[in-house]
């Protein structure tokens, strides 16, 4: 039995990646985790199990549809399990979280929740290539703004209430392949579009505004990839 205690403050000064998680302890079938965290999460939900965030140091807005949590040092809240929240700090703010070990559901290739129990290993926070500025770049530096390919209707006066709500408001929500606008807005500040694999939240490519949609197909390994394109 290990009788020496965890000292949070020293395993935090250890990295100083983003969105990366770093896991200290396990209990119980789960993985006690500190991460640093600033600027926005993408907005998701866990279908099986609830979500704990603990405020180290900081302020963390837990962003939900039917409201905002701010939490400071000291502070938690569970999420429950199926509620879509978007955690988001405004400046650097660390936290403690916990999610069952080993699950891959949480542990998505190339993402900011990939971990090693090695607390000296480098990490990388998610990269996504930018197709003007031909380089894979942070994706703090990149902002999701929304589905992509909506097609604006000609004549936007004359469309109905229906037409009006569904052009307006009403986006494709997928598991598996969606298509979405972003902008490197730290970067170049253009848009171009992506196709992403929400349940691996693995990008498969990126094109710049304008160029054709692209095509994507699901090989035998479940692997996604653009159709035509060389192995």
């Amino acid at each position: 039995m290990n009788m020496q205690s965890i000292n949070l403050a020293e395993k935090l000064s250890t990295f100083g990646e983003l969105w990366s998680p770093r896991i200290v302890a396990g209990f119980n079938g789960h993985d006690v985790m500190v991460v640093k965290v600033n600027g926005e999460f993408n907005w998701h939900s866990h279908p099986d199990t609830d979500d704990l965030f603990l405020v180290l140091s900081g302020r963390l807005t837990i962003q939900m549809r039917d409201g905002d949590v701010v939490l400071g040092p000291g502070e938690m809240y569970v999420v429950p399990k199926g509620v879509e929240h978007c955690p988001r700090a405004d400046e650097e703010t660390h936290l403690v979280i916990i999610e069952p070990a080993g699950d891959t559901q949480y542990r998505r290739p190339r993402n900011r929740r990939d971990q090693n129990q090695d607390l000296t290993k480098d990490q990388a926070m998610l990269l996504i290539h930018c197709p003007y500025c031909q380089e894979e770049r942070p994706e703090l530096e990149f902002r999701n703004t929304g589905e992509a390919h909506i097609e604006r209707p000609k004549d936007i006066a004359g469309i109905s209430d229906e037409e009006f709500e569904k052009f307006f408001f009403i986006r494709a929500n997928p598991k598996g392949v969606t298509y979405e606008r972003w902008r490197h807005i730290h970067g170049c500040a253009r848009f171009f579009n992506a196709v992403r694999d929400t349940v691996s939240d693995r990008f498969v490519t990126t094109y710049k505004a304008g160029e054709p949609r692209a095509e994507v197909e699901r090989g035998d390994d479940g692997v996604l990839t653009v159709k035509g394109a060389a192995q």
